[in-house]
C-alpha cells in the first residue's frame, strides 16, 4: 500500500493550516468579541426618558405621574422609566422607613 500520497497530503494540509492559523484566530476572535457585544446589549436594555409610561406632558412640561414631580428627563435611571406601577405607601414614606 503507498503510503507516500497520504503523507504528502498530510504535509499540504498541515502546511495550509499553519499558514492560515493567525487569520482563523483573528476570525473566532472577532466572533467572541461580537456575541459578548450582543449579550451585553442584551442585558442593558436602556430606555429613553421619552418612552416612559408615567410621562405626562402637559404646557409644555413633563410631568412623572408616578413620583407627582416635574421629570427627570434624561437624568431618570432607567430601571425608574418603566417601572411597574406600585402602590407608594405616603404614610411609610413621611415616617422615614
Amino acid at each position: 500500500m503507498p503510503l507516500t500520497g497520504l503523507v504528502a497530503e498530510a504535509r499540504r494540509r498541515t502546511a495550509l493550516i499553519n499558514k492560515n492559523r493567525q487569520q482563523i484566530k483573528q476570525e473566532v476572535k472577532r466572533v467572541i468579541d461580537f456575541s459578548a457585544e450582543l449579550e451585553q446589549a442584551a442585558q442593558q436594555k436602556h430606555f429613553h426618558w421619552e418612552e416612559c409610561r408615567h410621562l405626562k406632558q402637559a404646557g409644555g412640561r413633563c410631568f412623572c405621574k408616578r413620583y407627582m414631580s416635574l421629570c427627570a428627563q434624561e437624568r431618570c435611571n432607567s430601571k425608574y422609566v418603566n417601572a411597574e406601577e406600585t402602590e407608594i405607601d405616603l404614610k411609610r414614606v413621611l415616617r422615614g422607613k
